[in-house]
């Protein structure tokens, strides 16, 4: 797996609402950053809601967000648990575990890394495996040469766990920033398939791929071996509809991974830490306009409390929020 750890080190490189006991004072003003992705894609929008939610549903809230793109999940969970100015960041509940496992030889990592909380979960993302005529399933990529996708997204690090649970080494790996040119070298030959995480359907997949390119959307499925469960454990199965995009005719199967929202380093009672709860508390409270007004993505079933506050990693700074 040492090819797989130097490609992650290479794109690596790259509140409470008010004080019981205070009832009279005001809620300080706080500014929050949230890191996202790309500008055009989908981790921004969600995020951009959220600031205009804050802003004019529930400006006594209080809460400045700073939405800052990025090139995406494993650049943010690297920023925010390197950066104490940066508390928030969205990515893939899988580049995680991913980092963690990677980190067990590294204590400064581990330390890092052991202070990473989730503060909950967004919504599910489907791993899209598109190839040229001849890869039927994960297995047909050993000595081929696939892109893994931009480098510090969570695309990255989702392809190259998929590739380690199935056993699989390509002949040579790439990270094109832009789609269109991964899609430019998929037609020419240059690379023979490439992975993109993203819920279906995705804009970029439905305009920049037609009928004519003979492009296969493949199957993925799991079968994982004991020792790998915990990777594992983030990939449940899902079915790619036919017709979710032009040029798809039938269902395919594969595998999605829950986006989630995480921080690391906010002192429990800091203004931060309030201003995450106040927040969170606002956005499970406005559901209904965030999927009026929102990313279509809001409008999947809200998170599951209980499931949430069982979780391990779970923020000292959302339990409020979910416990109203």
């Amino acid at each position: 797996m040492r090819w797989r750890a130097g490609v992650v080190l290479a794109v690596a490189s790259v509140a409470i609402v008010a004080d019981a006991q205070a009832p009279q004072r005001a809620t300080p003003r706080t500014e929050l950053m949230m890191m996202t992705g790309p500008e055009s894609g989908v981790y921004f929008q969600v995020a951009r809601d959220v600031r205009r939610l804050l802003r004019e549903v529930t400006p006594e809230a209080n809460i400045d967000l700073a939405v800052v793109p990025s090139r995406g999940g494993l650049q943010n969970v690297i920023d925010v648990f390197s950066f104490p100015s940066i508390q928030l960041g969205i990515t893939q509940a899988d580049v995680v575990d991913y980092l963690e496992i990677y980190a067990r030889g590294d204590p400064a990592a581990r330390r890092a890394l052991g202070g990473l909380q989730v503060v909950g979960g967004l919504y599910d993302e489907e791993v899209h495996l598109i190839a040229r005529p001849g890869i039927n399933g994960i297995a047909d990529l050993a000595g081929k040469r696939v892109d893994l996708g931009p480098p510090g997204s969570g695309t990255t690090v989702t392809s190259l766990v998929l590739l380690h649970l199935a056993g699989v080494e390509p002949r040579e790996v790439t990270n094109f920033i832009e789609v269109n040119a991964t899609i430019a070298a998929l037609r020419r030959g240059r690379i023979d398939a490439f992975f993109r995480v993203i819920s279906t359907p995705a804009d970029y997949l439905r305009d920049g791929i037609s009928v004519s390119h003979g492009f296969v959307l493949v199957p993925i499925k799991l079968d994982p071996k004991p020792e790998n469960g915990t990777l594992a454990k983030h990939y449940r199965p899902a079915v790619i509809r036919a017709n979710a995009y032009p040029w798809l005719d039938h269902d395919v199967e594969t595998v999605r991974v829950k986006t989630v929202v995480v921080t690391a380093g906010v002192p429990t009672g800091s203004a931060q830490c309030h201003a995450i709860t106040r927040m969170l508390t606002a956005v499970l409270a406005n559901r209904a306009w965030l999927r009026e007004n929102g990313h279509p993505l809001w409008r999947n079933g809200p998170n599951d409390p209980a499931e949430i506050l069982a979780d391990p990693r779970v923020s000292p700074c959302a339990v409020p929020a979910y416990r109203q």
